[in-house]
């Protein structure tokens, strides 16, 4: 039954037909499951299509329970708030600073203004109801995705708990906790049309933070498979990272620590603001574009160790496609060209495997988290339909 939602998800719309001819499965056979679908209301029929042929006008399946909606809210440098329609088409958007990790005094003072952002958000949903609130982080999150252990973007981790209960009073229905990386594929995984139905793929964030979607599902396993590439070591002689060892890839191929380095400061900070963190980052790249050789030489070492980590992952996955956040947007195409040439070698002896941009940009995060959202309501409604 979820193969049946998420096909016709995938395709916006199918007749009984060919979705049983994407399924593997006869039409009769189909028959009662569809049924039931339409009952609890994961799909609804609307109108009748012509076909080719002599065949009568066929009715076309789509995803149902038009009027509820998921909301998206990813936690980073930026909040993005996304609304999502069950097809997953975005509705509304809207972003704010990031200006609660900074403030002084108690936890909560920071949070009260991004919860009446999002009390409004919410408010403006005159047609319909909100079933799920997803909730992108940078840090580790517990396995049933209802809490955080760590957490990067926030002050402390009482004021990330502190936002997710005062969500959950706001809102009225459930707020589940995912992973950055886990979302962006998630994302890419729904928005890009030009993948497989169920595609395998590789993300990778700025931070080097991986998401794996495998045979069209989300993979969560293992911490090393799952959650970063941060620590894949690249130079034994080289720096120490931040985890107490030396030579991690975080050290050469992720701009914040490359940028607080070279000001000399540390990646740990906790009296660095984000402001101060953007604009050291802004500093670097200001040297990149007027062709600093001391920033350009570091920038394109970093290239060349994410290169090495992306084809070691590579050889244990087949991936369709590899999708790589470029650490600043104004130079994505200098950036992918630059990890081309390093990855050339090993590209060449892989031809599946090709590293691409993402489809949607700075409001990936939030989409992701909106569609994990979706899905976990209408898993909750398949679930409960089968008890």
């Amino acid at each position: 039954m979820r193969d049946a939602v998420r096909c016709v998800r995938k395709h916006r719309q199918l007749s009984r037909a060919q979705l049983a001819e994407e399924l593997g499965l006869s039409p009769s056979s189909m028959t009662e499951m569809i049924r039931s679908l339409l009952k609890i209301g994961v799909l609804r029929t609307d109108e009748w299509v012509a076909t080719p042929g002599r065949g009568r006008p066929q009715q076309m399946l789509k995803v149902g329970r038009e009027g509820f909606y998921s909301l998206g809210i990813s936690i980073g440098f930026e909040v993005d708030l996304v609304l999502l329609n069950p097809s997953f088409e975005e509705v509304a958007h809207q972003r704010f600073p990031n200006d609660f990790r900074d403030v002084k005094g108690t936890p909560e003072k920071g949070i009260r203004k991004l919860l009446k952002s999002i009390q409004k958000m919410i408010e403006s949903i005159s047609n319909g109801k909100l079933v799920e609130i997803g909730v992108s982080v940078s840090g580790d999150i517990f396995s049933d995705h209802t809490n955080i252990y760590s957490t990067n973007d926030f002050l402390n981790l009482e004021q990330a708990r502190f936002f997710l209960e005062e969500l959950r009073k706001l809102s009225d229905c459930p707020v589940k906790v995912i992973n950055d990386a886990h979302v962006s594929v998630l994302a890419e995984r729904w928005m890009n049309p030009e993948l497989p139905v169920n595609p395998s793929l590789l993300y990778v964030t700025r931070r080097l933070g991986v998401g794996m979607i495998l045979e069209g599902s989300l993979y969560e396993g293992p911490v090393q498979w799952s959650r970063s590439l941060s620590h894949f070591q690249v130079n034994r002689e080289g720096s120490y990272c931040y985890c107490g060892e030396k030579g991690c890839l975080a050290t050469t191929a992720t701009p914040d620590v490359i940028s607080e380095r070279l000001v000399g400061r540390t990646w740990s900070d906790p009296s660095r603001s984000v402001q101060a963190r953007k604009k050291d980052l802004e500093m670097l790249w200001d040297r990149y574009v007027k062709g600093d050789r001391e920033i350009v030489e570091k920038i394109h070492r970093g290239l060349e160790d994410f290169s090495a980590a992306l084809r070691n992952i590579s050889t244990l996955f087949s991936f369709d496609a590899i999708i790589w956040e470029p650490w600043d947007e104004r130079f994505s195409k200098d950036l992918l060209r630059r990890l081309e040439m390093a990855s050339a070698a090993w590209l060449q002896r892989i031809p599946s495997k090709k590293i691409q941009v993402s489809v949607i940009g700075e409001n990936q995060q939030a989409v992701g988290a909106g569609i994990f959202a979706m899905e976990d309501f209408f898993n909750n409604l398949l679930k409960n339909s089968s008890d």
